[in-house]
């Protein structure tokens, strides 16, 4: 178990330091805790054994990227997180996507902002104060651009974690550091009192292809104003640098400082710059035990803000490597001894090309890595092919000097409705408290700002409790609040009805207002229940009616529902007063054996309908119609039908026959009406036979005249009327059969008769 794992004094309150914007700055000093009690101080040792961190998500498979910690007050959702601006995820692809690690709860969170343009090859450089005022500011200077053929950019750019804003600086800022007339990238950078220093970088087009040359970048000066060349090359121009800070001095270890044929070679030179003595340039030290760059170094002062940290004095390099291979080494440098350490613990994953940041925070958990040097990404292979690699952490030992919490305090209402949301603030005392600060509201919540709801009235208290300083600090405060009602409005009944017998009907009670309601029901049948909502078996089919009654601590209100129980089966049949005269009211008429809440809709069968159990309609013409009526309840539904017969009156009735008829032809006798409908005729021939039918034809057994009588006939009356039929005898006439000339002639004498005559032969024989 880590004991004593506090944090530094001046984590916070270095956000609050107006640094020097001038290149040439103040010397370097080292700040002492005046403030909050020393606890303990710590001998350093050497860091622990490397854990695997939370994975991050599918998204952020990032190389040849970095992150920075970016500290700030305890209760900021922005501060004390680690943000990555975009990183390589292929060989050939980036992403622009900025993503957020809170380091106390292990979660990554895509922050939403998106870098204006994505690059790899970058280190991330904290600025504090860039007189924007908007800062902490985390700043990128050029880059590859992968998704653009791999070129190089000049282009300055900045993101803000306070506002999750990100932008890019006019074109009259652009790093513009040249070999040959060509931008370099895979510069080295690092940051002293709010002014980055790039130094190195290398371009692929011409010969020497690599930069010794040393830059300021001071983001508080005018824009086109901001670069200055500082005159002081480094001894090995070369790039891949792997660089750190401690007392205002700038590390520059190792990198890569040859191109031969495509082939890209490290050097193990290592040489500080002292940014309070310029006009010294970089001086060498003892060189790395071996060639290295591609990696990351970690020093504590700009990541710790100046701390008096137990680790003061030592510089780590991790995972420096020979390109393209990875690494998994660790080294140690003692800045007092100028002597390297390379015993340490190694990577459990050999990569390169990765980020890596120091975090300062300090928690009660051993195996968190807090504190700790953390890695995230980079390649694990000779290309930048994903999986990329995961997180790793090497756990330090806590700061010996930690500023406790001296109180808590809520700010929120004292007075609340029943069921209203209060919003309740908790600030800590002082601001600058060491962080991470825990909170634990007493509804559970852990947040700065938390929601506290009441439903019932009444007394209550809030209360917050905050610790820091490894679980060492624990204030606490409370705040009474007091909760009162709404009175009741606007009550409100309801069911689910119809049910079937048997079944369950549910029942609820609503108010428009009032809190800490009670709702007590009658149920119709004899029985109670309490709730807003209720469920019961009736126990027999009808309509009930429930009552509910609401009460709270101001009065009452009553409302009522009918709940119908239906019971299986409608049993329907349909039936109607016709025959009905055309233009009178027919009256139809829909019954149910049985079942409850039976609604009727009608289709009259003139394209026409109606609804209810009985409805009356007047047709339109006479005729045949079929109306359909349609039971329904909550149950299901029946059809039944009814046959509509609607008719005229018989009148004008009159009957004629085409006599004179010779005896034995056929006579054709004719009824008709001028109206009425559905009429059937009925004829007796006048001469005892009898037939039906509007048309009949009939032959007469002899000569003589007629009396047909015929009897027009429907389901609203008759008529009769007659008509004479005259039979006659045909004419005979006799010609003698003669030679067919002669007969001839005696035809044309004779004449056409007017009437059917029969003509009889008789063979006369002439004999000469």
């Amino acid at each position: 178990m880590k004991s004593l794992k506090f944090f530094s004094v001046l984590l916070l309150l270095s956000l609050f330091v107006s640094n020097p914007s001038s290149i040439a700055a103040s010397p370097a000093t080292t700040a002492v805790n005046a403030a909050g009690p020393v606890i303990g101080l710590l001998e350093p040792s050497d860091i622990g054994e490397w854990q695997t961190g939370p994975f991050p998500p599918n998204d952020f498979q990032y190389a040849r990227h970095d992150g920075a910690f970016v500290p700030g007050p305890a209760l900021e959702p922005w501060a004390n997180k680690v943000y990555f601006p975009g990183g390589r995820t292929s060989p050939s692809t980036e992403s622009s996507i900025i993503w957020m690690y809170d380091p106390v709860t292990g979660t990554y969170t895509d922050t939403g902002e998106d870098v204006v343009e994505d690059v790899s090859n970058y280190n991330a450089n904290l600025i504090l104060d860039d007189g924007t005022g908007r800062g902490p500011a985390i700043y990128v200077i050029g880059g590859t651009d992968k998704d653009h053929g791999g070129t190089t950019i000049g282009t300055v750019q900045r993101y803000y974690p306070k506002t999750n804003e990100a932008e890019s600086l006019p074109t009259a800022d652009d790093w513009n550091g040249k070999v040959g007339g060509y931008r370099v990238a895979a510069v080295g950078t690092a940051v002293v009192d709010d002014i980055i220093y790039v130094y190195g970088g290398w371009e692929t087009s011409v010969s020497p292809y690599f930069s010794s040359e040393t830059w300021a970048f001071d983001p508080k000066q005018p824009s086109g104003s901001r670069w200055t060349n500082l005159g002081v090359p480094l001894s090995t121009a070369r790039s891949y640098i792997m660089s750190a800070v401690q007392d205002g001095k700038i590390y520059a270890i190792g990198g890569v400082g040859s191109y031969v044929g495509g082939e890209l070679d490290p050097v193990d030179t290592f040489e500080v710059l002292d940014t309070a003595n310029l006009a010294a340039g970089w001086t060498l030290l003892a060189p790395m035990p071996a060639p290295g760059g591609e990696g990351r170094a970690f020093g504590f002062d700009s990541d710790t803000l100046r701390v008096n940290s137990p680790y003061q004095g030592k510089l780590y390099v991790v995972a420096p490597n020979d390109w393209p291979s990875v690494s998994s080494e660790v080294l140690e440098y003692d800045v007092a001894t100028n002597t390297w350490l390379n015993d340490l613990p190694e990577l459990p994953t050999p990569r390169a090309d990765l980020a890596g940041t120091f975090i300062p925070l300090c928690t009660a958990d051993a195996d968190d890595g807090l504190p700790g040097i953390w890695t995230f990404g980079g390649r694990v292979n000779e290309s930048c092919d994903p999986p990329l690699g995961p997180v790793e952490y090497a756990p330090m030992t806590c700061e010996s000097v930690c500023i406790p919490l001296t109180g808590v305090e809520i700010a929120g209402p004292e007075q609340l409705i029943a069921g209203e949301t209060g919003i309740y603030t908790a600030t800590i005392l002082p601001e600058d408290a060491t962080a991470p600060v825990f909170l634990s509201w007493s509804n559970g919540q852990t947040t700065p700002e938390a929601g506290f709801t009441w439903d019932w009235s009444g007394s209550y208290t809030v209360v917050i409790t905050a610790t820091n300083c490894d679980s060492g600090s624990v204030v606490t405060d409370t705040l009474d609040v007091t909760v009162t009602d709404l009175p009741i409005s606007g009550l409100l009944a309801a069911n689910d009805s119809p049910t079937m017998l048997g079944e369950t009907t549910t029942l609820t009670a609503s108010v428009e207002s009032g809190t800490s309601v009670v709702y007590t029901w009658d149920l119709g049948d004899e029985t109670s229940a309490e709730g807003a909502v209720v469920e019961h078996v009736y126990p027999a089919g009808g309509d009930y009616t429930a009552v509910v009654t609401a009460t709270n601590s101001l009065g009452s209100e009553v409302a009522t529902t009918t709940v119908t129980i239906d019971t299986p089966g409608i049993g329907l049949g349909a039936i109607n007063d016709s025959p009905t005269v055309l233009g009178l009211t027919t009256t139809l008429t829909a019954t149910a054996e049985s079942g409850a809440g039976v609604e009727y809709a009608w289709d009259l069968g003139d394209s026409t309908y109606a609804e209810g159990a009985v409805v009356s309609h007047i047709y339109p013409a006479v005729g045949v119609y079929t109306a359909v009526v349609t039971a329904t309840n909550e149950l299901g539904s029946e059809v039944a039908t009814t046959i509509v017969l609607i008719e005229e009156p018989i009148s004008g009735l009159a009957a004629t026959n085409d006599s004179p008829t010779l005896l034995g032809l056929t006579t054709t006798l004719t009824a008709a009406v001028q109206a009425g409908s559905n009429v059937v005729y009925t004829w007796d021939m006048g001469d005892g036979t009898l037939a039906e039918g509007a048309v009949v034809e009939h032959i007469y057994p002899a000569v003589g005249v007629y009396t047909a009588v015929v009897t027009a006939t429907n389901s609203l009356g008759s008529q009769s009327t007659t008509t004479s039929v005259v039979i006659e005898q045909p004419i005979t006439t006799f010609y003698d059969y003669l030679p067919l000339v002669v007969r001839s002639q005696a035809i044309a004498a004779l004449g056409q008769p007017s009437e059917p005559v029969a003509l009889l032969y008789r063979y006369v024989p002439t004999w000469e």
